[in-house]
């Protein structure tokens, strides 16, 4: 071992001439013979040090020694008066004393020894010196530090946590039993039991005889017990009121557990699994049944969420208000099952779209005139509403849910009946009124889409792109208005046109394309006796405006480099023609989550326009809408149609040159709802019905009829400035008396307007300051919310007190806007009432 010690040694330090090794009990003469015999040159020291010394530094001044005492190794005084001390401080003492070794590799003093000595064992491994290199000094090292720090490592925190964070990593290993049992073997073995009993007391109001794995359980279901029924008074029929941990100051200390594992970056996914497995002894039907739905729950576990879902869905047509108002309580803390927060994510739009149905007293109004600007105001929003519910509902897997929360019987019973009931009542007086009005369409008082070209284009002096996305409906290009208004640099509008009847492709882009006259013969349109099918729209195109070109959207995207692109946009004026929604609804996809993926494909394409290829200004339109039935259409909404008496035949219009008088439809001339002139005449089934008729696209998506869906299109225009052409929104503290509890602060922010043309998305970041310098996390969020409804503007955010500023009770909330660092938009007073702990133990 001496041999092996002293080439180490040499070999590591080869500036080093001297190994120094006192051997006062003489143990280790005869290995320190057979040292020597291996031509390893040995000093046998005796008490002539002067002599030695001159030795040293002179005969032996270019060898390796290996310098031999069968004296203890001086201390005190007796270094201080030492003859070779400068030569041992130099050089190094051989040590075979573990607990020595390390006091000497860590430079640690004597007062350590007894701490060393006690953690021997564990302390030699390289791991645990690296884990403890944070305390490993004169300074830091104490019984009072070692003892949380070996409980970390044996827990694989991977730092040394606080003890709040300790508890909670014990909590977390009830989810593996044997790795909980080692786990307390080993902190029993290293006399660390103490230390947790000590916390396990001071954090949940629990003495404990012994550590162990009924300790562990027993923690839990107080922890748990207490997180839900926070701050409620016991109910005497609760049977687990001795869990109850009553005071104020121990409630908040158990608390601080809560937030320090919630905040945790290794633990945290562990926490709620924790509370529904380990603490399963806690019924969470018990509770509810003990405290009722309008108790004010501290924590809502997975269960008790599923319970109240229940009882959500159950009011949610009666009671929309209040069912919104508990559905924001339990979207409140951990949200990470999927299917749960789908759930909520559907329900919350759901209700969105019943409170709105709930205002509309009629759907009987005096003119086309005003259906017309009903709808484009305000009665758009049912369909947008019903979209984003039915793409959020495409989202949840019921089945995973628990069996009494009846989602798929809550969609079909309410949500879909109730969009179903709006499509026919709107579009049944819609058309009644139109039959009072002879169906005189183009006599309506708003922007015909035969005109679209003489009032957009003709003379427009800049360059142009206008993109016309088949079956891009109303409701759907306020989306797209809304997602442009995020640009601060954008500036858009939306205004509304009507598309001529029948509305089906082919006669809507014959309507947007530039023409004095269109003629119709034999099911096909001409502009200038050219057929407006899509190979000859350009040809039409540059009979009007010869600077001019048409492309397909897939044909822009196939565009391989950024100069062809650009060589295409110095046209004056460029149609492109964009299927992702009327391709999905034909095709029999999911439609309605289609129209998503259109509205960000044309807002990427609208901002590249702008941006990367000059373009001054996008017109963004549609040939027609369209209207979609969630369920297969039953047969009452099927009507015979007269086909032998019909020169074209849909499931949504019919064209025939005959004067027939069709009492159950509607009847009128084509030049009534369109610029045609000539004497055929369109047959519509009533309101949203479909003809019965074999074969063509899936009847739930449809288009060619006269329904407000169908027939009120979007146009936007498009402009993007250099520079941020509108102020921001601003945004309001709705919290008052701000206070952080176990080292959080929650508050609630509104936006005051929606983001438009004219006011534009806030970016803030949130911080809790003492003067100027934050101590806290830094939170971000940003303010872009495009609705009418305050309620959905709001916006609802925690901060974290760093640990190091606990003891501070007065400070300050800082909101800022993120471009401006030094003029907080916010800034309010918080009172810390976190209560400070001290581990004196």
């Amino acid at each position: 071992m001496l041999k092996e010690k002293n080439y180490t040694y040499f070999k590591e330090n080869p500036d080093k001439r001297i190994l120094f090794f006192f051997d006062p009990e003489n143990e280790h003469h005869e290995e320190v013979e057979e040292l020597e015999k291996s031509g390893i040159e040995v000093v046998w020291a005796g008490s002539g040090f002067f002599k030695l010394k001159y030795r040293l530094e002179h005969e032996l001044k270019d060898k390796k020694v290996f310098l031999y005492f069968k004296s203890p190794e001086p201390s005190g005084v007796d270094r201080h008066e030492y003859a070779l001390l400068d030569l041992l401080v130099a050089n190094k003492v051989l040590r075979l004393d573990l607990v020595s070794e390390f006091i000497e590799e860590f430079n640690l003093n004597a007062g350590h020894r007894e701490i060393i000595k006690k953690y021997r064992d564990v302390l030699k491994t390289k791991a645990v010196k690296a884990f403890l290199s944070g305390i490993l000094n004169s300074h830091d090292l104490t019984q009072n530090s070692i003892e949380p720090a070996l409980i970390s490592y044996i827990l694989d925190l991977k730092k040394i946590g606080s003890p709040e964070l300790i508890l909670a990593g014990i909590m977390s290993r009830s989810l593996d039993e044997a790795k909980l049992s080692r786990s307390i073997d080993r902190i029993i073995k290293l006399g660390l039991d103490k230390r947790i009993l000590h916390w396990i007391s001071n954090f949940f109001d629990y003495t404990a005889e012994n550590f162990n794995i009924n300790t562990v359980r027993e923690i839990i279901n107080r922890f748990k017990y207490n997180l839900i029924t926070g701050k409620l008074e016991a109910d005497k029929g609760d049977p687990y009121t001795s869990l109850k941990i009553g005071n104020f100051l121990e409630f908040e200390k158990m608390k601080k557990v809560f937030w320090e594992w919630q905040k945790s970056s290794l633990l945290s996914e562990h926490l709620y699994e924790v509370l529904e497995k380990s603490g399963s002894e806690i019924k969470e039907e018990i509770i509810y049944e003990r405290y009722g739905n309008d108790s004010d729950y501290g924590l809502l576990t997975e269960k008790l969420k599923l319970i109240f879902l229940e009882e959500i869905i159950e009011e949610i047509r009666e009671f929309p208000e209040k069912a919104d108002k508990k559905l924001t309580k339990l979207s409140e803390g951990d949200m990470r099952n999927i299917e749960l927060n789908n759930t909520v994510s559907f329900l919350k739009i759901s209700i969105m779209f019943i409170i709105r149905l709930n205002v509309i007293k009629t759907f009987r109004f005096n003119s086309l005139e005003d259906y017309v600007k009903k709808y484009s105001e305000d009665l758009y929003k049912i369909d947008m509403f019903f979209r984003r519910g039915q793409v959020a509902y495409g989202k949840v897997n019921a089945g995973t849910l628990d069996t009494r929360v009846d989602i798929d019987g809550f969609v079909k019973n309410t949500f879909y009946k109730m969009y179903t009931e709006f499509l026919i009542k709107l579009n049944n007086e819609w058309l009644d009124c139109a039959k009072r009005e002879e169906y005189k369409f183009n006599s309506i008082d708003t922007d015909q889409q035969s005109g679209f070209y003489n009032k957009y284009l003709k003379n427009e002096s800049v360059k142009v792109a206008v993109i016309i996305s088949d079956a891009l409906r109303y409701e759907s290009g306020v989306e797209l208005l809304h997602e442009l208004h995020k640009d601060p640099k954008n500036e858009a509008q939306i205004g509304t046109m009507l598309s001529s009847v029948p509305t089906d492709t082919d006669i809507g882009m014959t309507n947007l394309l530039p023409h004095k006259s269109i003629e119709y013969d034999n099911g096909k349109y001409f502009i200038d006796e050219i057929e407006t099918v899509s190979s000859k729209r350009g040809k039409i195109l540059k009979k009007y405006k010869e600077d001019s070109e048409t492309i397909t959207y897939n044909g822009f995207k196939r565009l391989g480099l950024l100069t062809e692109a650009r060589e295409l946009f110095k046209k004056d004026l460029v149609y492109i023609y964009h299927d992702t929604i009327d391709s999905a609804g034909h095709g029999g996809t999911k439609v309605l989550k289609e129209v998503g993926t259109a509205v960000e494909e044309l807002s990427t394409l609208i901002k590249k326009l702008h941006s990367s290829l000059n373009v001054t200004k996008v017109i963004i339109t549609a040939d027609h809408g369209f209207i979609y039935l969630p369920e297969k259409v039953e047969d009452p909404m099927k009507e015979d149609a007269p086909v032998n008496e019909s020169i074209k035949l849909s499931k949504r219009y019919i064209l025939t040159d005959k004067k027939i008088d069709r009492i159950n439809n509607h009847f009128f001339p084509l030049k009534n709802a369109s610029i045609i002139k000539n004497d055929l005449q369109v047959i519509l089934p009533n309101g949203i019905n479909r003809f019965r008729i074999k074969g063509g696209s899936s009847d739930r998506y449809m288009h060619g009829g006269a329904s407000l869906q169908e027939m009120i299109i979007p146009v936007i225009e498009s402009r993007r400035k250099k520079e941020d052409i509108s102020v921001k929104v601003s945004i309001k503290m709705v919290s008052r008396e701000l206070k952080i509890l176990s080292g959080i602060l929650k508050f609630i922010l509104i936006q005051d307007k929606k983001v438009s043309m004219t006011h534009k998305p806030l970016k803030i970041k949130a911080g809790i300051y003492n003067g100027t310098e934050p101590v806290s996390d830094l939170v971000y969020y940003t303010f872009e919310s495009t609705s009418d409804q305050a309620s959905v503007r709001t916006a609802s955010l925690s901060i974290s007190l760093n640990s190091e500023a606990s003891s501070l009770r007065v400070l300050k909330l800082r909101i800022f806007d993120i471009d401006d660092d030094l003029n907080p938009l916010i800034e309010e007073q918080v009172i810390n009432k976190t209560l400070i702990e001290k581990d004196e133990f």
